[in-house]
């Protein structure tokens, strides 16, 4: 039953090898000589895929001319891939596409670093590096950062071209999550964001070829919310980077990812400056980054902050989880890669809060809440506008969430599609259009689809269509309600679609991450197996119960560290040390 491992969560390891490989994989080729390359990537037994996210200022001082392996031998990325490939290690390279909070300057070469960048409450970002080394961060709205930007993309993918570099190239947009208390409490920020006078400047332009590309409608744009406007200017302008970077390194690119930065928020910043890193609000960013499909990084984090709990953490579910699933899309469709994804009941489609009406949010309707005293973790926020389904994903034990708010043309098909794939869906049909509306209607007609109205707390109504269902329901209707009732009304509107899932009860402080991964040939008694990973990063002593279920069996308990373990047939029952950690694989049969 038990799996001996060695966690080793305290072994110190050299600085320079910190510097170089700072967390999750990422190596930093500028900070160590080229000679030194084979012998470091060697040393590093954690993955075989080592990502290498490519410095701009590194290769040209003011932007105009780039230097890749002509003057120094740091600059030579095949020389690179060729070292790392010699020794049975695969190199992805990630271009950044916004501000580098790891960097001088935020990555800009230093000719371009002319407008420090202004935050929402108008300070300018600065962030500690590793090393404790002060990082600003530069607009990326001034032209000329924008026109040497595509400069460099263009001559990086013909220097890929030339040298027959194969490895694959990731853009990279980076950000943060706020801490706990804040008021944007757990919401992703990225570093491209602007409010600088460069910012302001840009955005008035904008305006004035808006206005004069409306012509007679002109006046009806002016009355749209100013913050809308300025937020349609940032997506636009940081889809420029990103389309400018897709055509000039066209011959090895795969996507584009997002990543949040531990320790990069303004809270975080102070406490560092006095030397009181907390471990625990970096793991509640570990999982807040993650519900939002966001990679963390570590690489801002001093290795002394890394030990322990956080290190372990780091390890099982980003370095050799998520991040690899990220960078490798068919990672599970491999039979030779058995390994775990995140556990998602849910995939939640929640607009971006900074334009949003609070009330409106699922977070505010209380689904949040519910999430975390019954399925914590076990959930997907999905902000952006641009809504997507993969018609091969499975569909069985997955509820995808609605708002009616901004509802349009492919957010409203993609439902219906989702629906009719046997998918499940929840609508808040709160502010929706009368258009869509009118379309529903139109649709459960011409299907002959019969609507079961309810009444509990709100107006409810249901449609099934073969294995799909249709839940539409008037937020607004709960929105005033206590926390209690909207708890209530979440479990008994959730449970009538019987989701197969073990109930964890823990001690504040503690956090848990469940995974899944497909039986493999030696577990066919199993449909499914699943992980759930505990940490105690507090210094206090935890206890854990988790009731055992119909179709759930223990297969196997392993990492255990700082806990001991009281099983039973209807119950788990972990008592954990501080510091400590533990996995648990269940499987689900029928």
């Amino acid at each position: 039953m038990k799996e001996e491992v060695d966690v080793s969560l305290t072994t110190p390891v050299p600085r320079d090898f910190d510097a170089v490989f700072p967390g999750e994989n990422w190596f930093l080729y500028w900070k160590t000589s080229a000679s030194l390359w084979q012998a470091k990537i060697q040393e590093y037994s954690d993955s075989n895929r080592i990502v290498v996210p490519i410095n701009w200022a590194f290769h040209s001082e003011t932007g105009e001319k780039y230097n890749f392996a002509k003057e120094r031998p740091e600059t030579d990325l095949k020389k690179l891939v060729d070292a790392a490939k010699s020794v049975g290690k695969e190199i992805t390279f990630i271009v950044p596409i916004s501000p580098a909070p790891f960097l001088p300057n935020g990555g800009l070469p230093s000719m371009l670093a002319r407008t420090l960048s202004l935050g929402p409450s108008g300070m300018v970002y600065g962030n500690l590096d590793g090393e404790s080394q002060l990082n600003k961060i530069y607009s990326f709205f001034d032209t000329r950062v924008y026109q040497s930007f595509c400069k460099f993309v263009s001559e990086l993918g013909e220097y890929f071209t030339e040298a027959g570099i194969d490895s694959d190239i990731w853009g990279a947009s980076f950000g943060m999550i706020h801490e706990p208390g804040t008021q944007n409490s757990g919401e992703y920020s990225d570093f491209f964001y602007d409010r600088s006078r460069v910012f302001d400047q840009g955005f008035a332009r904008y305006l004035d070829a808006k206005k004069k590309e409306m012509g007679e409608d002109a006046e009806l744009a002016s009355m749209v919310d100013e913050e809308t406007q300025k937020l349609e200017f940032h997506n636009t302008i940081q889809d420029l980077y990103l389309q400018e970077a897709m055509e000039g390194l066209s011959g090895n690119w795969e996507g584009s990812l997002k990543f949040a930065f531990l320790g990069s928020n303004s809270e975080a910043f102070f406490k560092r400056l006095s030397g009181n890193d907390d471990a625990l609000v970096y793991s509640q960013q570990v999982m807040q980054a993650m519900v939002r499909d966001v990679v963390p990084s570590s690489i801002l984090i001093p290795h002394r902050s890394k030990k322990g709990v956080l290190g372990k953490q780091l390890n099982d579910l980003i370095a050799n989880s998520f991040l690899e699933t990220k960078l490798r899309q068919d990672y599970y469709d491999d039979d030779s890669h058995i390994t775990y994804a995140p556990l998602r009941f849910f995939e939640v489609f929640d607009y971006n809060p900074q334009i949003e009406h609070k009330s409106e949010s699922w977070e505010h309707l209380g689904l949040l809440h519910y999430f975390s005293r019954n399925y914590r973790w076990c959930y997907s926020l999905n902000e952006n506008t641009k809504i997507t389904f993969d018609e091969g994903e499975s569909l069985e034990q997955k509820i995808h969430f609605f708002h009616g708010e901004r509802m349009n043309r492919k957010a409203f098909n993609t439902l219906l599609k989702i629906f009719m794939s046997g998918g499940k869906v929840i609508l808040n049909r709160s502010s929706l259009k009368m258009e869509y509306l009118k379309k529903l209607e139109s649709f459960f007609l011409e299907n002959s689809l019969r609507v079961e109205k309810v009444n509990f707390h709100t107006v409810i109504h249901n449609i099934v269509l073969g294995d799909g269902r249709l839940v539409i329901l008037e937020g607004d209707k709960l929105s005033d309600l206590d926390a209690g009732v909207k708890l209530t009304f979440w479990n008994k509107l959730l449970d009538t679609f019987a989701l197969r899932h073990l109930q964890v009860n823990t001690s504040e402080g503690v956090d848990y991450f469940w995974r899944t991964r497909t039986s493999s040939p030696s577990e066919l008694n199993y449909e499914e197996i699943r992980r759930a990973s505990f940490y105690n990063p507090t210094s206090y002593k935890q206890k854990i119960h988790i009731k055992m279920a119909k179709n759930f069996a223990l297969m196997k308990v392993l990492d255990e560290h700082n806990v001991s373990i009281q099983s039973s047939p209807t119950e788990q029952v972990i008592d954990m040390l501080p510091g400590g950690v533990i996995s648990m694989d269940f499987g689900v049969y029928s």
